[in-house]
């Protein structure tokens, strides 16, 4: 029992200071070394505002409950000579607390979209610090609608797992172990039941009517207009829905389509191998009565890739190549006739390695760009483009194809153990266990030589509410040049009244930190009921579980998942 409290404390050590004392963002942007640092005080993450752009979970691959039980006495096993155990466990996994991703995305879960022209307008509101401006969306000035948000998230899990006993009489205790996870997730913005069909038109008024003259594109045409031009009378037009609006369809004298940060209003599937988890391992210490060993771990970055195409996209696996190591030990606590109560510990300590994402940023706060001390979703906002010479296009983009980079990532750490107590009864044993994870705050460099951050050399400026066009009273319509530079995504800035305010890098405008995800940390309580063949030559063994996982709330933040599962899993032990 004394090495069972070493070891857990070790455990614990191991795991705490890394994601703990980890400020939870913190980004600086062109650091010799590519990685972040934090921030000189955590005081200024607990702002209520702060959001990210990214939701990351733990990966379904990393789960040291699932692997533990059902097959703990067909492993690690104190005789002389070489075995196998095989084993294939079917896990789902349903998110629960949907408000908390919502607020971890958005600081809300319910998004408010109040066009320019409503009166009496407020900037303050709920949707992530402020009322939303409608216009950068393409909706209608006098729009005053909502969205309520419940994002969803399942796992379908079908995991391989093998275990080679390797012992020799001269070498006692080493063992091989591999875990392939089959995944299918499926995530969805709005929970189940609303999907594709949910209406998104209410409270978005006279979407029958145009923009005024020169606000998205040249001045309004009559119907009699040569066919050259209709187009710009479409154009003109505003979107009718807040799905068309959120898929970032193009409108006014807008270039491109939204290319990042779309919302789904569908569900998204994908499927894939998340990360092949390979484990050496050697017991120093093995018995009838109990194991203590510790073993290497190598996890192979077989996952699937978020794209950034989606703000709610379905991950599998983590991307990174993982190295690191953990602990293994039981101890059989009482023993009498058939019946017999042992504690298990496993757990380990893991670096993931650089792997290129692509990620979306809000602007930086407080800045001569973005002069707000909230401006969540700013990579939303609309941006004039200009010439290199200051001429302006008489175009514009939504900022979030702008904003969107490759990003080059890293974790410091991140730790995963599970502590349970085991009755056997005969071919009976029930399991009740603790699962603590967690991991540090992702550092990342936007990549470039020598941190580039310019965008194939355009000029932007941001629009606000101010016109594209010049809208005289007589005479010919022109560009106008007009900037906003402290338009917020609550409000219109006051009009760059010198010259217009433009940028072509990113380098002291974009908040990298927007665009990482946060430490987290999960509890989980699992429970197991298994049942083993003993009389059979090779051992037949089945049984199924139930586990409830609880993210808690990190630096005023709740980035990890809370969630729900049932578990079956069977093998053989040869």
């Amino acid at each position: 029992m004394k090495q069972f409290f070493k070891s857990f404390l070790t455990l614990s050590m191991l795991l705490s200071p890394a994601i703990l004392a980890d400020c939870g963002s913190c980004a600086t942007s062109c650091e010799t070394s590519c990685e972040s640092s934090c921030e000189s005080s955590c005081e200024t993450s607990c702002n209520t505002c702060s959001t990210t752009s990214i939701f990351r979970p733990r990966s379904q691959g990393a789960d040291t409950a699932r692997e533990l039980v059902g097959w703990q006495d067909w492993i690690h096993r104190f005789e002389c000579g070489k075995y196998k155990t095989v084993a294939l466990a079917f896990q789902y996994e349903r998110s629960f607390n949907g408000n908390k991703i919502a607020n971890n995305l958005f600081g809300t879960d319910t998004l408010n979209f109040v066009g320019s022209g409503v009166a009496n307008r407020v900037n303050t509101g709920t949707a992530g610090c402020c009322n939303l401006v409608a216009d950068y969306f393409g909706l209608p000035t006098l729009t005053n609608a909502s969205l309520k948000l419940n994002p969803l998230i399942q796992n379908y899990i079908f995991d391989i797992e093998a275990y080679w006993g390797l012992e020799t009489c001269g070498i006692d205790g080493l063992y091989f172990r591999m875990h392939l996870p089959l995944v299918w997730s499926q995530w969805s913005l709005f929970g189940k039941g609303n999907g594709c069909s949910q209406n998104t038109s209410s409270g978005i008024a006279a979407y029958n009517q145009p923009f005024a003259d020169g606000y998205m594109s040249t001045q309004n045409l009559a119907a009699s207009v040569a066919s050259s031009v209709a187009n710009e009378l479409t154009y003109a037009y505003p979107n009718t829905s807040l799905q068309s609006a959120l898929s970032g369809h193009k409108f006014g004298f807008m270039k491109e389509d939204w290319q990042f940060g779309k919302f789904s209003f569908c569900k998204l599937n994908k499927f894939g191998v998340a990360d092949i988890d390979l484990i050496l391992g050697y017991d120093f210490w093995n018995r009838e009565c109990g194991h203590f060993g510790l073993y290497a771990q190598a996890v192979l970055p077989t996952g699937r890739k978020q794209h950034g195409t989606y703000i709610f996209e379905p991950m599998v696996g983590d991307r990174h190549f993982k190295l690191g190591g953990g602990l293994s030990f039981h101890y059989d606590l009482w023993e009498c006739n058939d019946h017999k109560l042992a504690v298990w510990l496993e757990g380990n300590v893991v670096h993931l390695f650089n792997n290129t994402q692509t990620r979306s940023f809000d602007f930086a706060l407080s800045t001569t760009v973005a002069n707000s001390a909230c401006n969540n979703m700013s990579r939303y906002m609309l941006l004039k483009e200009f010439n290199v010479d200051g001429t302006a296009q008489g175009a514009f983009i939504n900022a979030i194809n702008f904003t969107t980079r490759k990003v080059r990532i890293n974790i410091p750490v991140e730790g995963d153990a599970s502590l349970k107590f085991a009755y056997k009864n005969c071919g009976w044993t029930a399991d009740l266990g603790y699962n603590v994870y967690g991991k540090s705050s992702e550092r990342g460099c936007i990549k470039g030589s020598p941190c580039q951050y310019n965008v194939d050399g355009r000029v932007f400026g941001f629009k606000g509410t101010s016109n594209l066009y010049t809208v005289p009273s007589q005479g010919t319509q022109t560009v106008s040049t007009v900037t906003e530079s402290a338009a917020t995504m609550c409000a219109a800035g006051v009009a760059d009244v010198v010259s217009p305010v433009t940028f072509t890098t990113a380098t002291n405008n974009l908040n990298t930190a927007s665009g990482l995800a946060r430490a987290q940390i999960t509890h989980k309580v699992f429970g197991f009921l298994n049942y083993s063949w003993k009389d059979c030559d090779n051992v037949p063994f089945v049984g199924f579980g139930a586990t409830g996982e609880f993210a808690q709330k990190l630096h005023c933040v709740t980035a990890g998942l809370s969630q729900w599962s049932v578990l079956v899993k069977g093998g053989m032990a040869f």
